[in-house]
């Protein structure tokens, strides 16, 4: 018999979320018999008989995830089968959740006036159908945690006037999901409040100073509210209305009437407040002073020219009424400048700033009783112009006959300033158009043989005017001549390539002459005397690599109209050769406060100091375990937690710009100071393999290790033994011990040592042991001729022979009889 078709539907009820009411029916159809047969499950026959090659639909029973046999007999031979099911899964997977949603009152946040701290909390409770644990809470649109199913969850809200939105998502099923908007969350903080009101009271002597009974005074204010629907207010007495946020003017009310007090009431009555007015003191004073006289002058302290030391003398004579006998004070821009005694003149001086001056005088026992003068701008008076020293600049030109001086002739070049003119430009007597101050300019040529030239200059405005004279120089043509025939400068290191202190320039010359000298010719450098020279012989000069130009004059030695010149390039250090070092400070060792033996955590700190000459830059730059670091040469970095384990470690300084130079160093590590501790396991052997006796059977093989363990660690005790999660011992040290029952399965096992002592329970050690299983199957087993069981011969009885010493097992389906036999 054959069972096909075999089918297993579901059916939810019309309840998709709701798993518990699900049902499943079991279908199939028989072939290979006659007749009719029945169905069983647990030995009891389900509904009738049944038809071979029909569809059979068992009752709908509960879809709860079982699994199970039905036992299919013909109804005449037996001959049963087994058809299996399972597992019987509910159809009812859709996922929804739920929640209850309960808003609370809005919080005004104890500010009854400031809507800005309102808020509501809401509480959702959520359950989902088919879903997980737990859901995501969205709140406008920002994730905001997690929600777990059937706990309560608060959530606050500003009450801010808008709506605001949950989302729940199924922690399991993204696609399952739950919103809520919450209605406009309006604030609760409106309590109308008028703000503080802060009154000016200003006082007004009503044009009478010396008499204070008639002295008024009007009062200034403001009025704000908060939370109120009204632009206006009104004041009790007041006629008519007010806008908030203006200042208004009220009064004058008399001083000796005293304080004055105001209701304001909101426009819509929602709020009030009554605040007073304090009246102020009386502004007039039976006390009035006034100055008399006030006049100011300049004074020059004799230095015409010079407007930085001018100051101004301020004469004042003060009347008064009713003053004291004290006299009165003098104040300069509000500041006690000095005292002064009423009709007699009081000079003050001041300087010549070009600012004005407030002169305010104030009697000495009546701050009331004052008075008050602007001074003129006080302006400078050292106004003398005066045209500045001039220094004329002749120069003599050979007029192309280097050797005939009566056509020689010269230039004058000067510069004139002058100092308190109003103009630009001054003039030059016979010289025709303007010229401008602090200009320089050139005027002739003059034969020398005509002697000296005389200048008149004139300022713009004729303020005033100077003359001076530009002497004619000496003759620059001479019988004699002489000229470099070869000159050349030449850097030397002096053998220091990275010090350029010592470096000089040899300046090598050779000079021909006409007409010179048999005595030679002189040499001067930057027009100071240096040495002699021979005409036709070469001559070296040493001069200091300083880094400027300098002038190389040379001159007959009897005729100093017979000369020439030269100027070397700048004398530029050519010891230029980039070089950097450095200063490596490697720290102590510290071992992280760990036990001594542990030397991993051991670290250290170094502080680097690059120098560098030559460098052309400020700047350097290395890398130490793949980070950069970066300074300026003379600077310290300082590198902590570099670990000693890693060893010395090898950097490259180089520069930043400026001339491209490295140089590589070493970082040498401090020895460690954590001691390791001195354990060791020693001869360790694995055992001969036993297979416990059970033929064929590896999985009880077994095998035992010994060992010894070794130390020499200063306060070891005894050691304890771990193997596959079994501790054995405590053990001595030396001594050889064996470990029994370590599974022979070809793979390692560790033995681990620990060392039993408090002190010392930090020495650990451990070594691996294997072994192959050594069971095996020497013997055979001959379960006899084959049979066949049909309907008509539904059993058959088997015998076995077996040839060794065997356990066997009969092992199959539809088998009746079963046994275990054992070999001799």
């Amino acid at each position: 018999m054959v069972a096909s078709a075999v089918q297993i539907v579901c059916n939810d009820n019309n309840t998709k979320t709701e798993p518990a009411d699900d049902q499943v029916t079991i279908s199939f159809t028989v072939t290979g018999g006659t007749g009719k047969f029945i169905i069983k499950e647990n030995n009891v026959q389900i509904g009738g008989d049944y038809d071979y090659g029909v569809l059979v639909s068992l009752p709908a029973r509960a879809a709860d995830g079982s699994s199970g046999k039905l036992t299919i007999e013909d109804k005449t031979n037996g001959c049963p089968i087994e058809v299996s099911y399972g597992p019987l899964d509910p159809c009812s997977s859709d996922c929804t959740i739920s929640a209850n949603v309960v808003p609370g009152t809005c919080d005004n946040g104890g500010t009854p006036t400031d809507p800005s701290d309102d808020k509501t909390t809401y509480t959702i409770t959520a359950t989902a159908a088919n879903g997980g644990a737990i859901a995501t809470l969205f709140v406008d649109g920002v994730e905001s945690g997690n929600i777990v199913y059937g706990s309560p969850k608060k959530i606050t809200f500003p009450a801010d006037g808008l709506t605001h939105t949950i989302k729940l998502v199924d922690g399991l099923k993204s696609a399952c999901i739950f919103n809520y908007t919450t209605p406009a969350l309006v604030s609760c903080s409106d309590v109308c409040v008028i703000g503080a009101i802060t009154p000016i009271s200003v006082c007004n002597d009503n044009g009478t100073e010396t008499d204070a009974a008639d002295d008024t005074y009007s009062v200034t204010f403001k009025v704000t509210v908060a939370n109120s629907s009204s632009l206006t207010y009104t004041i009790e007495g007041q006629t008519g209305t007010y806008a908030y946020g203006h200042d208004y003017t009220f009064g004058p009310y008399l001083i000796s009437g005293g304080d004055k007090t105001f209701k304001v009431i909101d426009g819509n009555a929602k709020c009030e407040q009554t605040f007073t007015a304090t009246a102020p003191k009386t502004c007039s004073s039976k006390c009035k002073i006034s100055f008399d006289q006030f006049s100011t002058t300049c004074i020059n302290k004799g230095t015409s020219t010079n407007p930085s030391d001018d100051t101004y003398e301020i004469k004042i004579l003060v009347k008064q009424i009713n003053g004291s006998a004290a006299g009165y004070k003098i104040f300069i821009d509000q500041v006690l400048h000095s005292n002064g005694i009423y009709n007699v003149e009081k000079t003050i001086s001041l300087a010549a700033d070009g600012g004005e001056h407030l002169v305010s005088i104030e009697d000495a026992d009546d701050v009331n009783c004052s008075d008050s003068k602007l001074t003129q701008k006080l302006l400078p008076c050292s106004d003398e112009c005066v045209i500045g020293t001039i220094t004329p600049n002749a120069q003599c030109n050979d007029n192309g006959t280097e050797t005939d001086a009566t056509d020689d002739t010269y230039t004058i070049t000067f510069n004139v300033t002058a100092q308190n003119s109003s103009s630009l430009t001054y003039t030059i007597e016979g010289e025709s158009g303007t010229f401008e101050y602090g200009k320089s300019y050139t005027f002739g040529p003059f034969l020398i043989t005509a002697g000296d030239k005389t200048y008149k200059v004139i300022d713009g405005n004729n303020k005033c005017e100077k003359t001076f004279t530009a002497k004619a120089p000496k003759a620059c043509s001479s019988k004699c001549k002489i000229s470099f025939d070869q000159f050349s400068a030449n850097c030397s290191n002096k053998g220091t390539t990275t010090n350029p202190g010592d470096d000089t320039y040899e300046v090598k010359m050779l000079v021909k002459q006409i007409n010179g000298s048999t005595a030679g010719y002189k040499i001067f450098i930057d027009q100071e005397f240096h040495s002699n020279g021979v005409y036709n012989v070469e001559k070296t000069i040493t001069l200091p690599a300083d880094g400027k130009e300098h002038l190389v004059n040379i001159e007959d030695a009897e005729d100093e109209n017979c000369r020439d010149s030269k100027v070397t390039p700048a004398f530029i250090p050519c010891s230029n050769e980039c070089e950097i070092g450095a200063n490596i400070n490697v720290g102590d060792c510290d071992n992280g406060g760990t036990f001594d033996n542990i030397i991993t955590d051991d670290t250290y700190e170094v502080t680097i100091t690059p120098s560098g000459l030559n460098t052309n830059t400020s700047d350097w730059k290395f890398t130490l375990d793949g980070k950069d670091y970066t300074g300026k040469f003379g600077e310290s970095v300082t590198i902590k937690g570099l670990k000693i384990i890693d060893g010395n470690k090898n950097i490259t300084i180089t520069t930043v710009g400026g001339n491209q130079c490295a140089q590589d160093f070493t970082i040498v590590a401090p020895p460690s100071c954590s001691s390791p501790c001195d354990i060791k396991i020693a001869e360790l052997v694995a055992g001969d393999c036993n297979n416990n006796n059970t033929g064929k059977d590896l999985t009880d093989d077994f095998f035992s290790a010994s060992f010894k363990v070794e130390g020499n660690e200063p306060g070891l005790t005894m050691f304890s033994v771990k193997v596959n999660g079994k501790e054995y011992g405590p053990f001595d040290y030396g001594k050889t011990i064996t470990i029994d029952s370590i599974p022979a399965d070809g793979k390692d096992h560790t033995i681990s040592i620990k060392d039993t002592s408090s002190v010392k329970s930090f020495c650990v050690a451990s070594g691996k042991v294997n072994k192959a299983p050594c069971s095996s199957c020497d013997g055979t087993v001959n379960a006899g001729q084959d049979q066949l069981i049909t309907c008509a011969q539904p059993s058959v009885t088997l015998t076995a022979q077996a040839v060794g010493a065997l356990e066997y097992l009969w092992n199959g389906p539809g088998l009746v009889n079963k046994k275990v036999n054992q070999y001799p």
